[in-house]
């Protein structure tokens, strides 16, 4: 399916947003290995979220999903059933990795099945951990999927991670909730906690061990806001890291869970609402968890017109109402640790940074070479069809602002972030822009264009 967007003059109104992709996912496994009922409200609609409750139903864990609200009758950490067939993951590496991480102590084997995308994908940064804790897990040489996992016992490790990555911390948190003895992950640089806190939720306590001998505070400030701004510091060193331990907890019990709505889906929309002229929309019970907000931290450096109101917190996640207004940009370099927090945002950085004055830099993204598609090359190719000025780098891009873009047609490669962005440059060029396979917004947002022609 194809998809022509057109030059707006303005948008206006409110975005009826997913609950969030991550949390949903992480939400949904940890109620099916809890005791009881859980309602999950706010699920996520997302391709990705549905594969993961294919797959827990699979397992023999009972999903009842209406409208947004998820129940999940829970059948305990030890409850789950071997699959009569291979569970399919879709393209979800999230989906694919964090049921490796609680299928692997189970007494039975299963294979998980992924598309294009999982099969050329390595998985060693999240199966390499998960193996030294003693799960049996096999995959077809040079390719990462399907996942042979043969059930056994763990044991707790002490992980370091190599590189920030959300997703095989939240894999070795949830392979300690198996493991004898205490599990140990230590990160340099602060990413993602929606594991962490979900986990307090539903009862795990967690341990938190600051590493930052240069700052003797830091033993009794050890939340994460605390330790993103240490960590994106002009002296980045002053932060040495944080361990995070698990112990295998007696039981986990269900619970209500309320979920904030996705901020890396409202990021187009939030770049739109700033670049079009005589814009407002607005955005309710938005996520504004720090390790997810750093797009919107860095639009406030560059310039841009944000309104936050009614802040709270529910279920351990801050979240409130955001509002955006046009603004002028002024260009900003990019890096550092701070690449960890707005990875997923940055192929939309990338296009409002055209309409910035001044010439922006985005180093340290070279993550991007390996998701869906080599996200840095789309970028860079969209963008230079549609008359922009721009650098390729091995770890980014370098973007001269205050560009003219031309509609053009839009490659994709079934790469949902690369659409959503170019969605949002085909508002502000000239002519017609046509977004090749459209459809690919389904993994994480369905309603994306439906929400863009709402607004315009």
């Amino acid at each position: 399916m194809d998809k022509i967007v057109k030059r707006s003059r303005r948008l206006k109104g409110e975005v009826v947003l997913p609950g969030d992709r991550s949390i949903s996912h992480q939400a949904a496994i940890l109620a099916a290995i809890s005791e009881g009922e859980s309602l999950i409200r706010n699920f996520s609609d997302s391709l990705e979220c549905r594969k993961t409750l294919d797959c827990l139903q699979l397992l023999g864990v009972p999903c009842e999903l209406e409208g947004r609200d998820l129940k999940i009758a829970g059948v305990g950490r030890d409850g789950l059933t071997a699959p009569s067939q291979p569970l399919d993951a879709g393209n979800s590496d999230t989906t694919m990795y964090l049921l490796a991480a609680i299928l692997a102590p189970q007494p039975f084997s299963c294979e998980i099945e992924g598309g294009s995308y999982l099969q050329r994908r390595s998985p060693e940064e999240v199966i390499d951990p998960l193996i030294q804790m003693g799960a049996n897990i096999v995959h077809p040489e040079g390719a990462g999927a399907p996942l042979n996992i043969t059930g056994g016992p763990l044991i707790g490790i002490h992980y370091s991670l190599p590189f920030p990555s959300a997703l095989t911390k939240s894999a070795i948190l949830l392979a300690g909730l198996y493991a004898e003895g205490e599990t140990t992950v230590m990160e340099k640089i602060p990413t993602r906690d929606h594991t962490e806190r979900l986990l307090k939720c539903f009862g795990v306590e967690l341990g938190t061990v600051s590493l930052d001998q240069r700052d003797k505070r830091a033993e009794s400030r050890d939340d994460l806001s605390y330790r993103l701004r240490k960590a994106q510091s002009i002296n980045e060193t002053e932060f040495k890291g944080m361990n995070i331990v698990i112990s295998k907890p007696d039981v986990l019990s269900g619970r209500e869970i309320q979920i904030p709505n996705d901020f890396s889906v409202a990021a187009p929309f939030i770049a739109a609402a700033t670049v079009l002229k005589n814009s407002n929309v607005n955005f309710p019970n938005l996520s504004l968890n720090p390790s997810r907000a750093g797009f919107l931290e860095l639009l406030k450096r560059m310039g841009g017109n944000v309104t936050i109101r009614e802040r709270r917190e529910v279920c351990e996640e801050p979240l409130a109402h955001v509002s955006i207004r046009t603004a002028g940009l002024k260009s900003r370099r990019v890096g550092g640790s701070l690449i960890a927090n707005l990875l997923d945002e940055i192929p939309v950085l990338a296009v409002m940074a055209t309409q910035a004055e001044g010439t922006t830099v985005i180093r340290g993204a070279q993550g991007l070479r390996t998701k869906e598609t080599d996200r840095i090359k789309a970028i860079y190719v969209n963008l230079r069809k549609m008359g922009a000025r721009v650098g390729e780098l091995e770890d980014g891009l370098v973007i001269e602002g205050k560009a003219s873009l031309e509609g053009a047609e839009i490659d994709t490669a079934g790469d949902h972030l690369i659409a959503m962005a170019f969605a949002i440059a085909g508002l502000v060029a000239q002519g017609e822009t046509v977004i090749r396979d459209a459809e690919c917004v389904e993994k994480s947002f369905p309603g994306f264009w439906d929400n863009l022609e709402n607004l315009i």
